[in-house]
């Protein structure tokens, strides 16, 4: 484990330039890699800003440009099919500005499952049958991305055999670099670690070394650039978290170090990072110990600090953390993604879910998976700003089959539960998992009042707990990881405060599928009695986001 020296004294430049820009509106950029993008052109730097027909904005490198030119002269592309370059071929003659704007904004996407949802989304929106072939055509090609993993690699879109082969290079490096690091040949181990991330950016591995060793030898500013791209590629991991959090310490940027550090406490706790997470609370200026929104921060950080038996007033140096060793493993490819559950609550397509499934504020394009691995694009209605709950709507001509709600708003200890969703669908597949247990007692002090030993993992949120009868008694939510004591209890809104939701947005419950009171079903019963109901729920961005 690598730690910081206390003395280093970081120094921040910040230049203030004042340049002559120019606009070109109405311009055409192609990439290297055939991507086409419409809009506002402005110079900046080393590249250019693009502000696109959909509204969205995009820096790109010069280096990664072919051509610039207007929109009427739709400078060709590189003409490469799914499975080698890019999605389309080229600036397609016809097609709507509609279909022009979805086609800009498919094309910035990380990964195809994004541009399948608005291409989904825009074929349900009943275009002319000119837009809907050449839409149709589109969803093809991105469906034979997403089937083959596809990953955009330095422009290019990489998969199947040609992504294997690559992958499997890219660990080869990666090893060897590891073995030089431990032989103490650093620069040596640091020119791999470097050839392997130019050959293959998307590597978390490589760009956690990285980081490592640039923040091991003082160099802020590159360690930022590889731990800011290790929280892109991995969002839920905590050792990223919270090296990228001393940085910005470092770089004075206290309150949101603070709130990652915070974020990765939430995800898993562990000495180093409670820690590093005391040791920032304690070195915050006194103003800032008024801010109200690092105050539950400051909260979680007193209980880790119990916890592990850390002074909350004690001199440590920093520690960068080590990743561990199943966070080291295969590379995956870019999730430009949140994966979710959900359920239907009404036969016309409302379907409820999580909150965070969704984002605090509506995603680009959400897409949700029918039983029977039948797509619909969904909007979404109502998103709770108290509860971590939201609405949403896919848009059907025939009813849909729905699930019903316990009479009891909260259920009672001991009672027998099922959680059903999608848990972990990168790694175990995106078919219907079930598990069961107990409600082990309640929580009236939190909205996640339902606390519960059945086994559920990110994917699960905004799934449906059932009781014995196969009636939904909460929504599941969250797993509680604050403390080891709580590591294996999961969280659930309880039915209850959802009618309390759907309330107040003048809701009427659906009755559900109707089964007798005093009729107990196993865990295999109550799974086919909810099944068509329960959704996967899919919330897609186009371009990467800040952590």
């Amino acid at each position: 484990m690598l730690k910081m020296n206390p003395t280093w004294k970081f120094g921040l430049s910040v230049v203030f330039c004042t340049c002559l820009a120019f606009n070109v509106a109405g311009e055409v950029i192609v990439l290297k890699d055939g991507t086409r993008l419409e809009g506002t052109v402005i110079p900046r730097g080393d590249g250019y800003w693009i502000k696109m027909s959909s509204g969205q904005t995009r820096t790109v490198s010069a280096s990664d440009v072919a051509s610039i030119g207007d929109g009427k002269k739709g400078a060709a592309s590189s003409g490469a099919e799914p499975g080698g370059t890019t999605p389309h071929t080229e600036a397609k003659p016809g097609g709507s500005a509609t279909f022009r704007s979805t086609r800009s904004r498919a094309d910035t996407a990380v990964a195809p499952v994004a541009a399948i949802a608005l291409w989904q989304k825009f074929v349900e929106a009943n275009p002319s049958s000119e837009d809907r072939t050449l839409a149709e055509q589109e969803l093809a090609r991105w469906q034979e991305l997403a089937d083959g993993n596809a990953e955009r690699i330095n422009g290019k879109w990489v998969s199947g055999k040609e992504r294997d082969e690559l992958l499997k290079k890219v660990g080869a490096i990666n090893d060897e670099a590891v073995a030089l690091l431990r032989a103490n040949k650093t620069l040596q181990a640091l020119k791999r670690f470097e050839d392997g991330a130019k050959i293959y950016p998307n590597s978390y591995p490589l760009n956690f070394q990285l980081g490592r060793v640039y923040m091991s030898s003082g160099n802020i500013e590159k360690s930022f650039d590889y731990f800011d791209r290790c929280v892109r590629l991995r969002p839920e991991a905590p050792e990223a978290l919270s090296n990228l959090a001393l940085v910005l310490y470092a770089k004075e940027f206290q309150e949101r170090a603070i709130l990652l550090l915070f974020k990765a406490a939430q995800i898993s706790d562990s000495e180093p990072l409670a820690r590093n997470f005391v040791k920032a609370i304690a070195d915050l200026p006194e103003g800032m110990r008024k801010n109200t929104r690092i105050k539950p921060a400051m909260d979680a950080a007193a209980l880790l600090a119990s916890k592990y038996n850390i002074p909350l007033t004690g001199k440590w140096d920093w520690v960068v953390l080590a990743a561990r060793p199943e966070a080291l493993g295969a590379d995956q490819a870019v999730r430009a993604m949140s994966y979710g559950t959900g359920f239907v609550i009404r036969e016309d397509g409302l379907i409820l879910t999580n909150r965070h499934v969704v984002g605090d504020k509506p995603p680009e394009a959400l897409l949700v998976v029918l039983d029977g691995n039948v797509r619909r694009a969904a909007d979404v209605v109502s998103i709770d700003n108290e509860q971590d709950l939201a609405l949403i709507r896919i848009r059907t001509d025939a009813k849909l089959p729905t699930v019903g709600f316990s009479a009891t708003d909260t259920p009672a200890a001991g009672a027998a539960c099922f959680a059903i969703g999608f848990p972990l669908p990168d790694r175990m597949g995106t078919t219907l998992k079930v598990t069961q247990g107990i409600v082990s007692g309640n929580n009236a002090a939190s909205a996640a009042d339902v606390v519960i030993d059945a086994k559920v993992n990110p994917g699960n949120s905004g799934g449906p707990l059932l009781d014995k009868h196969g009636s939904v008694i909460g929504i599941v939510t969250m797993k509680s990881r604050t403390t080891e004591f709580e590591d294996s209890y999961g969280m659930a809104i309880s039915a209850g405060h959802i009618r309390e939701f759907l309330a107040k947005n003048k809701i009427d419950l659906a009755a559900g599928p109707a089964t007798a009171a005093t009729q107990t079903l196993d865990a295999e019963a109550v799974t086919a009695h909810v099944r068509s109901a329960v959704v996967s729920v899919i919330a897609t961005r186009t371009a990467p986001q800040n952590p």
